[in-house]
């Protein structure tokens, strides 16, 4: 028997995908050579259309002399088991994320509330240890020389101080527990998917910043945004994370400006948040969307969360965020939403 007898053709896979018709010739060919093919995988075409994903054994079969006269087989229809993994797929690489969130969240938890929380007790000892003077000095040597002066260093100065750093570290302790409350709380928001017009929703947004907009002097520059599906309140509160974060960097040497535009891309709304401030150098650009990182914490204040949010709100609508940037001259933000 002739080895063509065993070769494919593309009439005959009218029934595959082109890509897969490739990959089925290539299969024949080792049955040939291997007398067997086990757990082969193809995507194939039902009668109306519709895709399937099929898993295919076959074992050549030879004559009394070993010569290839046909080939059993089955084909088995996988698509409900394929759809499954990729569902499975899909959680896991969800899981991962959180997992690496929460990894991130009980090392702020272990270390960056602990640095305010030993302040608190340092300088709450150094408060008691003023008082303990200030009372000694009350009780031992009211009439001594000089003593008025130190007991007014102790009571203008040094308790004073002692209480600004208490007072700030306790601020700043409560601000980064309530921005994990506030981060965990983002993801068990039920979504409530609509058609939005993004133009009406924006102007809406940027109203909320027209005092500090009017008091910087900034120049806003909104162009016309196509329409995407998603749930308003939380696509409000991305914008207003990005806008807000466009106005803290923006260069105090220049005059502002923050434009807003966006486009089509096939089934994808992609908008754009551009500003002309500080920008953000390359070695920075892939943690900005981690939980509680700054830029310059001395300098801007927040608790790091305007962006960690922006990119959950985003995965929660399916969508991709992503930031092109450049020192001294500004920063792109962009979102790809489904239309």
């Amino acid at each position: 028997m002739e080895r063509s007898f065993f070769v494919i053709s593309a009439d005959s896979l009218q029934f595959m995908p082109p890509e897969d018709i490739v990959i089925a010739r290539n299969n024949a060919e080792e049955l040939l050579e291997k007398g067997f093919m086990n757990n082969v995988q193809y995507t194939m075409l039902r009668k109306d259309g519709s895709q399937m994903q099929v898993e295919v054994n076959a074992r050549l079969v030879r004559d009394k002399d070993g010569v290839p006269t046909s080939f059993l087989g089955s084909i088995r229809d996988i698509t409900e088991r394929r759809e499954a993994e990729a569902v499975m797929q899909q959680m896991n690489l969800e899981l991962n994320q959180k997992n690496k969130e929460l990894e991130q969240i009980l090392y702020v938890t272990s270390h960056d509330l602990r640095s305010p929380l030993v302040n608190i007790e340092g300088f709450s000892k150094e408060l008691e240890y003023s008082l303990e003077e200030l009372t000694s000095h009350l009780n031992k040597y009211k009439n001594a020389p000089g003593i008025p002066d130190r007991i007014d260093t102790i009571v203008h100065q040094d308790i004073p101080e002692s209480m600004k750093f208490i007072l700030e570290s306790a601020k700043k302790m409560n601000g980064l527990i309530s921005g994990i409350l506030k981060l965990s709380r983002t993801g068990k928001v039920e979504l409530k998917f609509e058609e939005i017009n993004m133009d009406q929703m924006v102007r809406d947004v940027l109203i909320n910043f027209e005092f500090i907009i009017d008091k910087k002097g900034i120049n806003t520059n909104l162009s016309s945004l196509p329409v995407c599906r998603g749930d308003v309140n939380q696509l409000g509160q991305l914008f207003a994370n990005l806008i807000d974060n466009a106005i803290k960097y923006l260069d105090p040497e220049r005059s502002g400006l923050i434009q807003i535009s966006g486009y089509k891309d096939n089934d994808q709304s992609v908008y754009c948040i551009e500003d002309n401030g500080i920008g953000i150098a390359p070695d920075y650009q892939s943690r900005i969307f981690e939980i509680f990182h700054q830029l310059d914490p001395g300098t801007y204040k927040g608790e790091g969360l305007g962006l960690t949010i922006a990119h959950r709100i985003v995965e929660m609508h399916k969508g991709k965020i992503w930031i092109e940037s450049e020192p001294e001259k500004g920063s792109r933000f962009y979102i790809s939403i489904p239309a």
